[in-house]
């Protein structure tokens, strides 16, 4: 059940795992955004993007992911991250997450997971308007504070780092690509494991966005075996200050999950 925790806790969030989020959706790499510009997450996909909620403006993002390991079942509901902007290329992170239920072998586990506090920042716009080229660049910087259920948390702080990057081919299609660092713990066991994930995105309509995306951490838990995965799913925009989210995806390695899916909830407002 343990390994099965470790890598559940990895999927839960979605856009927001150990190694905290998200999205390259919309890649809008400008400095500053219009408030009437449609709203930038970091939940549905994995890959994060650069975009930085907007000054004055405020975000939630929320979700709930079903997955299947080797015969247990996970439930996460909630994956809240709360986004309050800084600066126009900054911005401060709460990941809340989820409250999580996972039974399998006879065996069950309930409760909350830890919290999270982040700070993002975009470093480098994109070059040019399309082709291939110099990408947007951000970093992103995070850890979990041990504040969640017995089962579920870590008794030590858990850093963690992301570099950013993306880049809109065309008006249509957008590629973004993912490299981290964490310095985690289960059971009061430190690991480092690294995450390599790539998420091209196109969009179907003025509304409607598909995405197509590989995950991968090195490894997947503590002395556990490297787990990888593939996602894809939709991006649907209710209005310019809502979006809905929706995924299935499949794990290929012994480590990652046999199948998970989810949803999700977004919304801006200043």
């Amino acid at each position: 059940m343990k390994k099965s925790l470790i890598v559940f806790a990895l999927l839960a969030v979605a856009g927001r795992p150990v190694l905290c989020q998200t999205t390259p959706k919309p890649m809008d790499t400008k400095a500053t955004e219009a408030k009437s510009d449609p709203i930038d997450t970091d939940r549905g996909n994995f890959t994060n993007g650069p975009g930085i909620v907007p000054k004055g403006s405020y975000q939630i993002e929320t979700g709930y992911t079903l997955a299947r390991i080797n015969g247990a079942h996970s439930q996460a509901l909630g994956e809240v991250l709360f986004r309050i902007p800084l600066t126009p290329v900054s911005e401060f992170r709460v990941g809340l997450n989820s409250y999580q239920s996972i039974t399998g072998d006879g065996n069950s586990a309930h409760g909350f997971q830890d919290i999270s506090l982040g700070y993002k920042r975009r470093l480098i716009e994109q070059k040019g308007s399309g082709g291939f080229g110099p990408p947007a660049v951000a970093i992103n910087f995070s850890a979990t504070l041990p504040t969640g259920s017995e089962v579920f948390t870590e008794k030590m702080v858990q850093p963690s780092a992301l570099l950013i990057l993306s880049r809109d081919i065309t008006e249509k299609f957008s590629l973004g690509a993912n490299l981290g660092y964490g310095w985690l713990s289960s059971g009061g066991q430190h690991f480092s494991q690294f995450i390599a994930s790539t998420s091209g995105q196109f969009k179907i309509n003025a509304k409607t966005s598909a995405f197509l995306e590989y995950i991968g951490f090195l490894p997947g838990g503590y002395r556990g075996s490297n787990a990888s995965f593939i996602d894809t799913g939709i991006f649907y925009l209710v209005s310019d200050a809502i979006q809905l989210d929706a995924r299935i995806g499949k794990g290929f390695s012994g480590a990652s999950p046999d199948d998970f899916g989810g949803f999700g909830i977004s919304f801006r407002w200043h």
